[in-house]
């Protein structure tokens, strides 16, 4: 059984993909935190995610990360960071079989890191300590969030892997700084 959770290059969505089989199957997805995350599934109805579709697939964006009254859960604005998809699917003659995945929106780190290139690009004095900070900044950004994408890997294999790559991505949006992770890109 092919189960894929992949987030778009512009991380405006979480497409969760399974087949048939899993129609019907119970989602709990977790973002950035080890307490799952309440995620209803059509803003305009506001009913919980409870199952995935006939087809076993499931498409997510910011918009459906909102409450009962419609106010919105989040102030992200994309899809950035670290998810755990459950998928439970119930079985009435065996266990329930239960899947984790993982995903990880890293728009605002790529946009960061394009900035701190582009800051070593116009760097002029070579060696010196302003380029050696920027160049070190890169490099820690980059291993961080790779480490993040690598602990995920398209599945969870356990829940202290999972806060490892939350550590992460976070230290690394620290190193970026706010004002290189908010070009909305």
């Amino acid at each position: 059984m092919a189960l894929s959770a992949t987030i778009s290059g512009d991380c405006r969505l979480l497409t969760i993909a399974g087949d048939s089989t899993m129609s019907g199957a119970q989602v709990d997805l977790y973002w950035n935190d080890a307490t799952i995350t309440s995620v209803p599934y059509d803003p305009s109805t506001l009913l919980p995610i409870t199952s995935l579709d006939a087809t076993g697939s499931l498409v997510l964006s910011i918009a459906n990360f909102v409450d009962a009254s419609g106010q919105p859960t989040t102030t992200y604005t994309h899809l950035n960071g670290i998810f755990k998809i459950v998928i439970t699917v119930a079985s009435a003659l065996t266990a329930d079989t239960v899947y984790e995945i993982g995903a990880v929106g890293m728009c605002d780190i790529n946009c960061c890191l394009g900035a701190k290139t582009k800051e070593l690009i116009q760097c002029k004095c070579g060696d010196c300590s302003e380029c050696t900070n920027i160049i070190s900044d890169i490099t820690k950004i980059y291993l961080l969030l790779n480490g993040a994408k690598i602990n995920v890997a398209g599945c969870v294999q356990t829940n202290t892997l999972y806060e490892a790559s939350i550590d992460e991505y976070l230290k690394a949006k620290t190193i970026c700084g706010t004002k290189n992770c908010q070009c909305d890109c």
